[in-house]
């Protein structure tokens, strides 16, 4: 939940490279994650980004 409210300060900064690293680096990703980091791709005009990160939940193995 933490990591969720840094990823959602650092986008709303619009700090996206920071964001990326904590997001990178993180061992367990959880879902709310996925979702601070695809709406900070949308508010930081960088749709094709969300889009990406959304077809890696839907399908984590390809």
């Amino acid at each position: 939940r933490l990591l969720t409210s840094l990823l959602d300060a650092l986008m709303k900064c619009g700090d996206v490279a920071h964001a990326e690293a904590l997001f990178c680096s993180s061992k367990e990703k959880v879902l709310p994650m996925y979702g601070a980091m695809m709406k900070g791709y949308v508010d930081n005009n960088l749709p094709e980004k969300a889009i990406d990160l959304f077809n890696e939940v839907e399908n984590p193995d390809e």
